[in-house]
């Protein structure tokens, strides 16, 4: 534990002695350097590059929203997801108002509501493992603004 403790305390000192001011987390490598993580340096978010690592590395894994057998028929599994976020209702019947992905309008997407933990029916996501990080749910909300394209 006080090794654990000291490492923290050992990285954070390097990122202030580096200067490093940058507070965000994305877990993409950007070698395009526009910060989108995608690599190609245009600044667009894209589902493909930066939104479905998100997704694979924390929802479409076994037992969860895959594509074998998906929770709540919600597969986000690469080339499903899309499809089954942009402009599908919440399959929790007490919620079946909500859009999933509102494309263009991030703040009425019921899917941030899910991965933010206020929303109306059912769990948190992702239910099991680490709440996604804010720079993860601000790729999300970017993706979604910009009308949640299946690029």
């Amino acid at each position: 534990m006080i090794q654990r403790v000291f490492l923290v305390l050992l990285l954070c000192a390097f990122g202030f002695a580096c200067g490093d001011d940058d507070s965000s987390d994305v877990t993409t490598v950007d070698s395009g350097g526009d910060g989108d993580g995608d690599g190609d340096g245009d600044g667009a978010v894209t589902l493909s590059g930066d939104v479905q690592p998100i997704f694979d590395a924390s929802c479409a894994s076994v037992a969860c929203h895959d594509s074998q057998n998906p929770a709540q028929g919600l597969d986000l599994s690469s080339g499903a997801s899309q499809a089954a976020l942009v402009g599908v209702n919440s399959t929790a019947s007490a919620c079946s108002d909500e859009v999933l992905v509102v494309a263009g309008d991030s703040s009425s997407s019921y899917l941030l509501d899910k991965i933010d933990g206020t929303q109306a029916c059912g769990s948190p996501m992702p239910i099991s493992g680490s709440p996604l990080s804010m720079a993860q749910r601000q790729l999300i909300a970017d993706w979604i603004d910009a009308g949640a394209p299946n690029n």
